[in-house]
């Protein structure tokens, strides 16, 4: 029988060194718990007209998905806002005129703020983590036409959260996550998320002094760099968290070298899962050079090869990455490097 690795070493500590070529089975085990809170908020989600909620309240989402007995509660709801969607990207600019008016009514695109519901905020119990709090966010990923639009905003712009950052982030990712013109919240993504996460640390420290609170973030595609943002802002911006740490399934790269270094320097370790298939974790670094990744990346192998466009949208799906990880086709670990 394999020894179960302490919980710092399976959260990243020594950068999952010696866990990850083999896969170790207790981190097989916690990966795919991660990877199934993400998928939870896919579960949960339901689109309104004019908002976007969940499916199910709180008290039930876990129970709901199957996730009843994973040691977490759900503590808050996070919403998302958009306050604005440029003009038409290429290449519907060159639509004639009119058109992109009539795209923005169909997909309810509009210069006002749309909301939705985008992942909870969770905290262990006893039986999960005794003797340490363990705070859970989970993000979903794209699924609204708005996010969309804001995923393929690529450009670079400089980090607004997280205190005095250095680092250029992704104007769409970013807007995603800072937006505070909310109709409904009034607060943006960020503050919600922080605001939870400070009450939940301080009501822990009040119980016991010598309580660990650890933060983990995951999140798939777009709620994979939202996972990034959120831990490099927590890190930096709220007191007291003994541990950062993230793990994300077909995430896309968030920021430049300067954005990795921080996340490297404050001490949040990551850990990227990528199906070798799935184009989505080369971008947005084909367009431009200057994005780079962070962490230590798990790669997954499937036995098939492309065939088709069903089968681009299935390599990046949650669902396959979950499936890849139980049957655990094949894995192997490389740290980040810069990119070429």
């Amino acid at each position: 029988m394999e020894d179960v690795p302490a919980w710092s070493e399976l959260q990243g500590s020594k950068d999952w060194d010696g866990l990850l070529h083999p896969l170790h089975p207790s981190l097989r085990d916690q990966i795919i718990k991660y990877g199934k809170f993400s998928d939870a908020a896919y579960e949960a989600y339901y689109a309104r007209q004019s908002s976007g909620s969940r499916r199910y309240d709180p008290g039930s989402l876990l129970n709901s998905v199957g996730l009843g007995e994973s040691g977490y509660k759900i503590t808050r709801d996070l919403y998302a806002t958009t306050a604005e969607v440029p003009g038409p990207p290429w290449p519907l600019s060159l639509l004639p005129y009119g058109c992109w008016s009539w795209l923005q009514t169909l997909l309810q695109i509009d210069t006002c703020s749309v909301d939705n519901w985008l992942g909870f905020v969770a905290i262990s119990d006893d039986d999960e983590s005794p003797h340490r709090r363990d705070i859970l966010v989970a993000w979903r990923g794209t699924v609204e036409p708005w996010e969309w639009f804001k995923d393929a905003q690529w450009w670079l712009e400089p980090m607004t959260e997280g205190g005095a950052s250095h680092a250029m982030v992704e104007h769409g990712f970013q807007s995603i996550y800072s937006c505070d013109r909310s109709r409904f919240t009034k607060s943006s993504a960020a503050e919600q998320m922080k605001a939870e996460i400070r009450r939940l640390a301080d009501t822990h420290r009040k119980e016991d002094e010598k309580q660990e609170v650890t933060l983990t973030v995951t999140g798939h595609s777009m709620g994979g760099a939202l996972a990034l943002l959120a831990a490099h802002d927590s890190r930096a911006s709220i007191q007291g968290l003994d541990h950062v740490s993230v793990v994300s399934f077909g995430a896309p790269q968030v920021g430049d070298a300067v954005f990795v270094k921080e996340l490297v320097d404050s001490g949040v370790k990551v850990l990227r899962v990528v199906n070798k298939e799935d184009e989505v974790p080369k971008l947005p670094g084909i367009v431009d050079s200057r994005y780079q990744h962070a962490g230590v990346e798990l790669e997954l192998v499937m036995d098939s090869k492309p065939r088709g466009m069903l089968d681009v949208v299935a390599f990046h799906s949650l669902k396959t990455y979950l499936r890849l990880m139980e049957e655990k086709t094949s894995a192997a670990a490389t740290p980040a490097a810069p990119d070429a």
